[in-house]
């Protein structure tokens, strides 16, 4: 009549006869198990039906009663162990696309008892509603608790100063690439598969304006997105520089390809308007997740 068996605790030689010992333990349906607990060859009958496999707690990991019989390594299996006629409850973590954020968490307990569970925090991705059975009663069977993770959209990193270079005064129009940067314009999108977000860009309103005699630089600065469209940024108006989708979940680095003068940032020079001096302007920069074409 024995139903739960704890041997976590045993310190078993490894030729320990123990072909026997679990003998008649027919109606057994939770083992603890040890980190030296030996059950190479030893026969484990099947405990009552209608369930076929055994549970390990804590992850989705199951094995017949031969399976486990065969495979188990102390070393990296220890734990409790279910039959899954057991009450239990499989709480699983998942983004929106349903892909597992964190190992998910088996509870076991009495028919009629109360269970709670819990979400973790998971860097990158903000928790959703908690599910309608988050706490609730144990049953029959499995009950299984999925929280849902809505993934965040964030700057990995943004360039602290960016620099068009020092350059003689001309008589002409001339046009400025980034010539140097301190940090990366990098993005991750956390969020579903397939979806859009959306990059833009403010020049403050005073412009660009000279350190030495604080005169303004009647320049133009635009970005070259990443499409090919060529957007001018109006001083103190935030425009929308980029649109992508995400087809994965890895960090998206921008300014990689800056200075070669093919996407980011252009400086534009009228003729006859530049004086000699340093000059600076800050830029802000904002994200926003959208739909295709928004």
């Amino acid at each position: 009549a024995l139903t739960s068996l704890d041997l976590s605790g045993w310190q078993m030689l490894a030729d320990a006869k123990t072909a026997s010992m679990f003998t008649y333990t027919r109606t057994l349906s939770h083992l603890k198990l040890g980190k030296q607990t030996k059950i190479s060859g030893t026969s484990l009958p099947e405990p009552t039906a209608p369930a076929t496999k055994w549970v390990r707690a804590g992850t989705t990991e199951t094995y017949t009663s031969a399976d486990l019989m065969a495979k188990y390594a102390g070393s990296t299996m220890a734990g409790d162990y279910y039959w899954d006629t057991t009450p239990l409850v499989m709480v699983n973590f998942v983004d929106e696309d349903g892909h597992q954020l964190a190992d998910s968490q088996l509870m076991a307990g009495t028919i009629g008892t109360t269970y709670t569970t819990t979400a973790p925090t998971v860097s990158g991705y903000t928790l959703q509603n908690k599910p309608t059975n988050a706490t609730g009663t144990y049953t029959t069977g499995t009950t299984t608790v999925t929280y849902v993770y809505t993934g965040d959209l964030f700057f990995k990193s943004v360039p602290t100063s960016i620099d068009f270079g020092q350059h003689m005064i001309t008589a002409g129009t001339a046009t400025y690439p980034v010539t140097s940067r301190t940090g990366d314009l990098t993005i991750q999108n956390n969020g579903k598969l397939q979806s859009y977000w959306q990059l833009s860009a403010k020049l403050a309103a005073t412009g660009f304006v000279g350190n030495g005699k604080g005169a303004s630089l009647a320049a133009t600065l635009s970005y070259q997105s990443s499409n090919g469209q060529l957007v001018t940024l109006q001083p103190g108006t935030p425009a929308i520089i980029e649109t992508q989708q995400t087809t994965s979940h890895e960090p998206i680095n921008l300014s990689d390809s800056w200075t070669n003068a093919e996407t980011g940032l252009q400086l534009k020079v009228p003729a006859g308007t530049a004086r000699q001096d340093n000059y600076q302007a800050t830029l802000t920069w904002t994200l926003a997740k959208t739909v295709a074409n928004n």
